[in-house]
């Protein structure tokens, strides 16, 4: 016995998936537009004045413009010495400008800690004579020169971090 089979044309389903991909959803164009104006305005509400930001809209490109103030329709920003007002609606990508500070604190004391370790257990067993002593003096060395030159890198990190700036996209 054979199954009973249905046989659908291929442009048929064609035809009925590309009236799927039109066929119009929950959300339209003005909703989106609501939605992406109030996530701006919590996005540009969480930020502290005179934050750089980079703003880009289809006709402009505000580069490290100093953020003012947020309303339900427009952003206030510093640019080149002036006041621009900026609309939501235009708006199509903001950047923040961020520093390395955590990730060069956290590299540059590793690595002091790492170098300074070391080099306290070598110099440290230097002056030993007995095998206790040596453990003792190697012991001593590894905690002096490895927490000194730990927290020299941690602080250098910290200072060389916070000046590499680059800018972290934050919306879309």
């Amino acid at each position: 016995m054979r199954a009973f089979m249905i046989r659908i044309p291929a442009c048929l389903v064609m035809l009925l998936a590309g009236l799927s991909l039109l066929w119009p959803t929950d959300l339209s164009g003005q909703d989106r537009s609501e939605l992406s104006q109030q996530r701006l305005v919590d996005l540009f509400s969480s930020l502290s004045p005179s934050q750089r930001v980079q703003i880009v809209t289809p006709v402009a490109f505000l580069d490290e413009a100093g953020y003012l103030s947020v309303s339900q329709d427009s952003v206030e920003v510093s640019w080149q010495g002036a006041t621009v007002p900026v609309s939501l609606d235009h708006i199509r990508v903001v950047s923040v400008q961020s520093g390395h500070a955590l990730q060069g604190t956290l590299w540059g004391a590793g690595t002091g800690l790492l170098v300074g370790s070391v080099a306290g257990m070598l110099i440290g067993s230097f002056s030993c004579t007995t095998v206790q002593g040596c453990n003792d003096a190697e012991r001593r060395g590894l905690i002096r020169l490895g927490g000194a030159l730990g927290l020299t890198g941690g602080a250098l990190g910290f200072f060389f971090g916070r000046r590499s700036l680059y800018w972290k996209p934050v919306f879309p």
